[in-house]
């Protein structure tokens, strides 16, 4: 989506880095990058990248996957109770 927008893959961060930049195209926007199914494509990618690097400095270690983890269902709230509130706090000044 991004580079279909932009046409720069790199979105300018080419000429600010060390060493060649390597562009995922991946699903999703802002916020939907990270909501499934778009975030398992992103963790796929991250997990390639990381995985290529860490074999070119001699260390290879096996992937992660991804695990997704879904939100608990939500509660209703607590209902308030019955018993009447706290008594206010209050001073006494000496005069």
């Amino acid at each position: 989506p991004y580079l279909e927008r932009y046409g720069e893959p790199e979105l300018g961060w080419g000429s600010r880095v060390a060493s060649p930049l390597e562009v995922a195209d991946v699903p999703g926007g802002h916020a939907s990058l990270l909501q499934v199914p778009n975030v398992q494509k992103l963790a796929d990618a991250m997990n390639r990248h990381l995985v290529r690097a860490l074999e070119s400095r001699g260390d290879a270690p096996a992937p992660v996957p991804f695990v997704e983890r879904r939100a608990r269902p939500r509660t209703a709230a607590p209902t308030p109770t019955s018993s009447p509130a706290p008594a206010p706090l209050t001073a006494e000044i000496d005069g």
